[in-house]
């Protein structure tokens, strides 16, 4: 499910609707439910893979992610989280670049841009 406050769609690119202010709701075959949030997105009506940008934020139980970017591959079944990262829950917090998440197998991969840096995390215990 996807809703925003306004969307628009050109002629010359039926496909994609321009949205602002946009809340999404995505629930998994395993029952598990992500609320993703921004302030624009661009979604694709063919395939229903969605670019988020400005203000991401996404939810999924006790995992709360902030970033600039987030790209959801439904045709996929992933989603890429990128620019300016902040992954908070329960265990503890993670800095990093790029996460990427495969919603089938829940395999998670997090990178840094420059491999001189590290990504950064602090586990509460």
């Amino acid at each position: 499910q996807i809703a925003s406050e306004l969307a628009e769609v050109y002629k010359d690119k039926p496909n994609l609707s321009y949205m602002k202010r946009v809340n999404a709701l995505i629930t998994l075959k395993d029952g598990r439910k992500i609320k993703i949030s921004s302030d624009n997105a661009i979604y694709n009506r063919l395939n229903n893979d969605t670019k988020f940008m400005g203000n991401v934020l996404m939810v999924e139980s006790d995992n709360l992610i902030t970033s600039n970017n987030l790209d959801l591959y439904a045709s996929k079944n992933l989603i890429t989280i990128f620019d300016n990262i902040k992954f908070k829950s329960d265990k503890g917090l993670l800095i990093a670049d790029k996460i990427d998440i495969n919603l089938l197998n829940k395999e998670t991969n997090v990178y840094m841009y420059d491999k001189k840096n590290k990504v950064q995390a602090q586990f509460i215990n």
